[in-house]
């Protein structure tokens, strides 16, 4: 009995000692504009927009230290929010205007990009 819980108890802490628990961390996060048509180039009043929801959305996330899961799931929230915006300021617009935005940490890695093709 002595000798089958010591074991037990051996096979336990192995166990223990070989399992490992991934770190999660957190960042700020924020937005930049990434690549854009030339039609978005060319759109001073679209970029205009776009740039000013990007500041608005920059300067609450910098200050929101989260995983980047969450960031990632927020950015993707916020860009569909931006398009639908975006496309309800009915600006003149040419087809095939898009503009990649791009999820950043604060180590300025890319963690996400979305393209809004705005219409």
């Amino acid at each position: 009995m002595k000798k089958s819980l010591i074991l037990a108890l051996f096979s336990l802490g192995i166990l223990l000692a070989f399992t490992s628990c991934k770190e999660t961390v957190s960042s700020g996060h924020y937005v930049q504009v990434g690549e854009m048509s030339s039609n978005m180039s060319a759109n001073l009043l679209v970029q205009t927009a776009v740039n000013a929801a990007i500041e608005e959305y920059n300067a609450i996330e910098m200050y929101n230290v989260r995983p980047d899961k969450e960031a990632i799931s927020a950015f993707k929230s916020f860009a569909v929010t931006l398009e639908q915006t975006i496309e309800a300021l009915d600006l003149p617009i040419l087809g095939d205007t898009w503009v990649d935005l791009e999820l950043m940490n604060l180590d300025q890695q890319v963690i996400a990009t979305e393209r809004l093709s705005i219409e």
